[in-house]
């Protein structure tokens, strides 16, 4: 079985056109996964991401799942423009082979399922774009 959150960390985290997106003038690379952000974030451009859930069946090595992104930015402007290197990203990546804690996977396709939708975060007023992609995982077995 696939740890999605993982494999799609390392698809993400792999790709210089998405990281150099959202990296921030110490160098770091704002790419977040499960379980959400770190205590100490302040607010710059970064890509969260969680796993909702998806179809799932036991007998095919399968997986398509649903995350949630929220693509942050000091201002709505540039929240958009780390949503539209997201988007792109996605709109260019297909059956692309990887590994993951020595597991070979193949991301196949992501289909947007809803957004964008420009929000702010109630408490801290950070402004985000938030959208959902359904992604297709592949599990290549082991000869």
């Amino acid at each position: 079985m696939i740890d999605t959150a993982l494999a799609l960390y390392v698809l993400l985290s792999g790709d210089s056109g998405l990281t150099t997106a959202v990296t921030d003038a110490d160098n770091v690379v704002n790419i977040y996964g499960p379980p959400g952000l770190p205590i100490e974030f302040s607010l710059r451009k970064a890509i969260m991401y969680l796993g909702d859930g998806g179809p799932e069946d036991d007998y095919v090595p399968i997986t398509r799942e649903d995350f949630t992104f929220y693509c942050y930015g000091r201002e709505s402007s540039e929240a958009r423009e780390v949503f539209q290197a997201l988007a792109g990203f996605f709109r260019f990546k297909r059956h692309v082979r990887f590994t993951v804690d020595g597991q070979t996977v193949i991301f196949q396709k992501a289909t947007r399922v809803s957004g964008p939708i420009d929000q702010v975060e109630p408490i801290e007023g950070w402004p985000y774009v938030h959208c959902s992609y359904l992604l297709q995982f592949v599990e290549v077995p082991v000869p």
